[in-house]
């Protein structure tokens, strides 16, 4: 009796989450420029639409469904729904001349906005903010970064090696806006302009401190 009660209970919840909702969202570019003609879908929905002149759209999804972005030019781009208002993606622009070329033909940005974003919004060209951490953002940068918890102090390894490196310790050389720094924790993703991964000849000119890499973090000026 008590399982067929609980059945009762779960069996209409279970109905409504497998049902389709319409969430409304926005592509946008540099964090603040919306993407006009990017092509969003839903994987469980099975919906395609297109962004309209402001970048908004409207979407069928189902359940904790992953909205994917395309535009050409920029890169994909990917975001789980998990019940928001509405869903903001911002997709990175992959700057170079034919993303530029292609940016303007199809349609996704002006040519005045986009010589605009890359002159003077350069530093939003990234997705950090929608990260947990630093170290999320680095991992994001260098996929093959380890992140270590020692001693309630949180490091990064870039050797495949582990601890068989040219020193004891195979923790990378952190370097903030040109500082060596013991630790990063209170860097807010927000902050960050850029991260570089150095390694090997590389990371020579920091000496035996970069023989197991260097992660330098650039923030940003404001």
């Amino acid at each position: 009796m008590k399982l067929f009660i609980i059945s009762l209970l779960i069996s209409p919840l279970s109905y409504a989450f497998s049902q389709p909702t319409t969430v409304s969202g926005k592509i946008t570019a540099f964090n603040a420029f919306p993407v006009k003609k990017a092509v969003v879908w839903s994987k469980q929905g099975k919906d395609e639409v297109m962004t309209d002149s402001l970048g908004n759209f409207t979407l069928k999804i189902k359940g904790n469904d992953l909205v994917r972005v395309k535009a050409t030019g920029f890169e994909r781009g990917m975001r789980a729904y998990a019940g928001q208002d509405q869903l903001v993606i911002n997709i990175i622009y992959r700057d170079d001349d034919w993303a530029y070329s292609k940016v303007i033909e199809k349609g996704h940005m002006s040519k005045e906005d986009l010589d605009y974003c890359i002159e003077n919004l350069g530093d939003e060209n990234n997705n950090f903010e929608t990260m947990q951490d630093i170290f999320q953002v680095i991992q994001s940068v260098f996929p093959q970064a380890k992140i270590v918890d020692t001693n309630g102090a949180r490091s990064v390894v870039l050797s495949s090696r582990g601890a068989s490196t040219f020193i004891g310790d195979p923790s990378a050389l952190f370097v903030v806006d040109g500082m060596i720094r013991q630790r990063i924790e209170g860097i807010q993703p927000r902050q960050v302009k850029e991260v570089k991964v150095l390694r090997g000849n590389d990371a020579s000119h920091y000496g035996i401190r970069g023989a197991n890499g260097v992660v330098e973090i650039t923030l940003k000026s404001k």
